[in-house]
């Protein structure tokens, strides 16, 4: 960085004359046509030279004049007007604010003139670069030591290394003032005048920020953006070779970019400055996450940003460093997180690292950092999931939903399909060194569903035309797997080529026999094995990869363990020379459900355990993809499910401790796995005990789909935890709590036995001393939730309101406790009182429960949780609607309309009765509203009918389609209500 500065800060200097003969002293250019100087140095009638040529100025002092004695006043600064000067700008760092900034300044470095070639004339320039250290300060200067600063080098600029930016003019020493030791002068370094906020005008650092935009020179070699980028981002780099399967690799680029405005949307983002830093970007496999987050990060990349996908290994406090400095020294920064849903705490460290970064910048400092999410899940599991699960810090989690923008959701595949076909066919072919003149006819009804599917069939069209390829009758066969059998028969290829004989039934173990004795069978399935495992370690070091090998030798019987070298010169590899793992993932999914179907159960097993047990294992990436596997939908039926499933029962019988805990982590980051719960929740009922807290660590509160083995998970623990000892207590207080959550949350009634033991036992440590106020708080909290529940229960089945006034009176409990916890409990505490709205409503008291209603919805804010908020705007209109407000209950039904249709957007299926059930109240109120306006004879009552009906139509609509359960009582509210409705509208024909 040094170097670079050095000779961009050059570029800006500016020789101070008389005339030709004269000089005077250094300047620099701080904005087009502005030179900063010394006011001692800007003498009446002087000029600007720069590249050999004078420049007319106008000239402004700070202070005007000079006092009577020999020194300038304080600060001793001059602005030059230089219109006809054209010289690039030096970038100014932040002004001092006080001491603290200029303690610790360290290393600086001067940009001036040699002054032995000064007096020769303007025309020869010999800049240099002066290294000093901040040495004393007082009387407003800073004193600089370790060099000298001569007469004539005043008015130089002096860059603080540890930002890249000028943050001061230098003042030069006199001689006249110097020691002398043994006949020579000593050097005694010179002076700075800082740039402060109080003596410098602000319009300085207002003509440099603009004249500096980010992205430009100074600023990327300021902020060290090379260095940055490197050790941010991995490098893309193109594929060292090209398979079947790495044409449609999203990482090598070979796959061509559509124009696709969600892009645009995306850099729209990135570019607009915002204090949003979050963005999720959600698709189901195969609709191109991944080559959109390429095209985004190479485009910012190429306007000056430090942009790319987190390396799969992060976890290093390095990095953060690195990011933090890099936001400080205003570098834009775009970090793309892919496989979001199963990197909690690394997002979470990342965006705490950004708020740090946000909160310490100082007035004026420009930070744009953008943070973009990839993830296969709804978007409503990240706000639910995410900032309720892994972010447990209230204050933090609603930070974040303040700087998040709304999702972006990926078309499953892109329009005009035999454009895009076209246009894929013609990159592969080109890529392959094939003529593009002649391309196929596609027809109209190509069978796919996603993008992926699209570039796969063109790949094959591809592939099928080169020698050793074959094409496949697709017909109603998925295209991904087409591209599995040719990356099957290339690494077939492969195998032959080095002497290895493929057949399909299973052979018995063999070694290679000696030179020239024949080649060594392999059975295809086995092969097809041996391709899979570099996706299932992907390990960046050989020495634990030959490990794992060895053990997947071992467990395929065939070949031999002498083989482990050919295998492994034979891999395809990637861009840093290591075994590729085959992707995109859908592709490897389809490949591992093949060897599941393939490999006997016990060589399955033995497999499986080689590649996610022992040294070299990254146990979370095999069992996520054999997760993802199991998960897929639309592979439900599949024999291969039921072989992963008896796998998986035999490897946690025998590994529990490895598998049980990793498995627990996975099955709550991929949607669908309520039969690997199953599995879980067998192998933690008979575990050991001491496997069972590794679990725990890994179960949320609630939800998930986790609460089966929650369950059984926490009452062990609970019921082996003996003693009265405090800690004891509370352990068991801990456990209770979240057993009744996931009791509540399947719906058992003995979540409320189970709260009371929690409640009982928190008063003894309550009575021991004051703590344990917030377990406090939510016990009783959670309680009036579960008996809210049974009260909704009981009135749905008209056997009275229940235990209401047991529920209201542990909710004002936990109100006051919540009260008193303070700020950093607030949505827990909106919670609460969104729950007593609920409860005195339906006590009738219709004012009592609009007042806890707008507390919640205060509490609840503009970045409280959209479900929640949601909620509460819809009870609050209830309760306005039951006191006759209608047109203020119609407001508030609008506002809980308007975000379940947001969320309704992002996950239909999560929100499709929420949403109906808004859309019903509101056609309600709409109907009372209207109905009221029409007897009183005001306009605009008709519209409010024909708006009702709308909803409804809209509600029905939504319901049978998207209603995941059968909804009888919601289909006759609609049903009464339109039925009201229709006779309204009938009498006003």
């Amino acid at each position: 960085m040094s170097t670079a500065l050095d000779a961009l800060a050059r570029r800006s200097l500016v020789q101070i004359r008389l005339d030709r003969e004269h000089y005077r002293g250094v300047g620099f250019v701080i904005a087009p046509g502005l030179v900063v100087t010394n006011a001692h140095v800007a003498e009446e009638g002087i000029q600007v030279w720069y590249g050999g040529e004078p420049h007319e100025c106008t000239v402004r002092r700070y202070p005007a004049e000079r006092a009577n004695g020999s020194e300038w006043p304080w600060p001793d600064l001059a602005e030059l007007a230089v219109p006809t000067l054209e010289a690039d700008p030096v970038l100014l760092g932040p002004p001092f604010t006080g001491a603290g900034d200029i303690e610790g300044l360290g290393e600086v470095r001067v940009p001036t003139f040699d002054l032995a070639y000064v007096a020769t004339g303007p025309e020869r320039l010999e800049p240099i670069t002066k290294r000093l250290v901040v040495s004393i300060t007082g009387d407003g200067l800073i004193g600089l030591g370790g060099g000298t600063l001569d007469l004539g080098m005043s008015g130089s600029p002096v860059i603080d290394m540890r930002s890249g930016r000028v943050r001061g003019v230098v003042k030069s020493a006199a001689w006249a003032q110097a020691q002398v030791q043994y006949g020579a002068k000593v050097p005694t370094g010179g002076w700075m005048i800082p740039l402060t906020g109080s003596h410098t005008p602000a319009s300085w650092f207002e003509s440099n920020a603009a004249a500096n935009p980010p992205g430009n020179r100074w600023r990327l070699v300021a902020a060290d953006a090379e260095r940055v980028q490197q050790e941010l981002f991995r490098r893309t780099e193109p594929p060292a070779e090209i398979t079947p399967a790495n044409l449609l690799d999203p990482d090598t680029g070979v796959t061509p970019f559509e124009p696709m405005a969600e892009l645009d949307e995306l850099l729209d983002w990135c570019r607009t400055e915002g204090r949003t830093v979050v963005r999720l970007v959600s698709a189901t496999s195969g609709t191109g996450k991944n080559r959109v987050a390429h095209e985004l990060c190479d485009r910012l990349r190429g306007e000056g940003w430090a942009a790319g996908i987190l390396r799969p290994s992060f976890r290093d406090a390095g990095w953060l460093r690195t990011l933090a400095q890099a936001l400080e020294r205003e570098l834009q920064v775009c970090v793309v997180v892919d496989d979001a849903e199963h990197r909690g705490p690394d997002v979470a460290a990342i965006l705490r690292e950004v708020s740090d970064a946000l909160d310490a910048a100082p007035a004026g400092l420009r930070l744009t950092a953008r943070v973009v999410l990839l993830s296969r899940n709804d978007p409503d599991r990240f706000e639910e999931e995410f900032l309720s699960i892994d972010i447990d810090d209230d204050e933090f989690a609603r930070w974040i939903r303040s700087v998040q923008k709304s999702p972006i959701l990926l078309p499953q595949m892109l329009p005009d399909a035999p454009a895009v076909l076209s246009r894929a066919w013609r990159a592969f072919a080109s890529r392959l060194g094939m003529a593009t003149e002649a391309e196929p006819l596609w027809p109209r009804d190509i069978s796919a569903r996603t993008t992926l599917d699209l570039y796969a069939i063109a790949v094959d069209e591809v592939l099928s035309a080169l020698p050793g390829y074959e094409q496949d009758h697709r017909g109603s066969m998925d295209p991904l797997e087409t591209i599995r059998r040719h990356q099957l028969r290339y690494w077939s290829r492969r195998l032959r080529d080095a002497d290895y004989q493929l057949r399909a039934p299973p052979p018995k173990p063999v070694t290679r026999p000696k030179a020239g004795s024949g080649p060594v069978h392999i059975s295809l399935i086995t092969a097809e094995a041996w391709l899979l495992v570099p996706t299932l370690v992907a390990s960046t070091d050989e020495a634990p990869f030959r490990q794992v090998m060895t053990r997947a030798a071992l467990a395929l019987g065939a070949p031999g363990l002498d083989e482990i070298d050919t295998l492994l010169k034979l891999y395809p590899v990637a861009a840093d020379r290591r075994p590729a793992a085959l992707t995109p993932d859908r592709l490897a999914e389809i490949v591992f459900r093949h060897v599941c179907r393939d490999l006997d159960e016990f060589t399955l097993c033995a497999l499986l355990a080689a590649v996610l047990v022992g040294e070299g294992a990254d146990v979370h990436l095999g069992l996520r993809l054999i997760c993802r596997s199991r998960a897929d939908p639309d592979t439900a039926g599949d024999a291969a499910h039921d072989r992963i499933d008896a796998a998986l029962t035999t490897l946690l019988a025998e590994y529990p401790r490895e598998l049980l805990p990793a498995l627990t982590r996975v099955c709550g980051e991929v949607p669908h796995m309520a039969p690997l719960v199953k599995l879980l929740t067998v192998a933690a009922e008979e575990s050991e005990l001491d496997v069972l807290p590794l679990v725990e660590e890994h179960l949320p509160d609630d939800g998930r789909g986790l609460s089966p083995l929650a369950v059984v998970v926490l009452r062990r623990l609970a019921d082996a935890t003996a003693g009265n000892d405090d800690h004891s207590l509370f352990r068991r207080v801990s456990w209770w709590r979240r057993l009744s959550l996931h009791q509540y949350h399947l719906d058992r009634d003995e979540a409320l036995n189970t709260n009371q033991d929690a409640i009982n036992e928190c008063r003894v440590l309550q009575a021991r001393g004051e703590r344990h106020a917030a377990t406090f708080a939510r016990l009783h909290g959670d309680r009036a939730l579960f008996l809210l529940r049974q009260v909704q229960a009981q009135r749905a089945r008209q056997e009275g309101n229940g235990p209401i006034g047991d529920a209201l009176i542990n909710g004002e409990i936990a109100v006051r406790a919540y009260e008193k916890l303070g700020r950093e409990n607030e949505t827990a505490l909106a919670d609460v009182l969104h729950n007593q709205d609920i409860l005195y409503s339906v006590r009738k008291r219709s004012r009592q429960a609009l007042q806890y209603g707008r507390r919640a919805l205060r509490l609840y804010g503009e970045n409280g949780p959209r479900r929640s908020r949601a909620a509460a705007h819809s009870q609050v209109a209830e309760d306005l609607d039951g006191l006759g407000r209608v047109d203020e209950a119609l407001v508030d039904s609008n506002q809980s309309v308007a975000i379940l249709t947001d969320l309704f957007r992002e996950a239909p299926s999560a929100y499709a009765t929420d949403l109906v059930r808004a859309l019903g109240q509101r056609a309600y109120i709409q109907l009372h509203k209207g109905t009221g306006d029409r007897r009183e004879g005001k306009p605009g009552a008709t519209a409010l009918l024909v708006d009702a009906r709308k909803d409804l139509v809209r509600a029905d609509q939504i319901l049978r389609r998207w209603s995941p359960v059968h909804e009888p009582g919601l289909e006759i509210f609609l049903r009464r209500v339109g039925v009201v409705l229709e006779k309204h509208l009938d009498r006003m024909r």
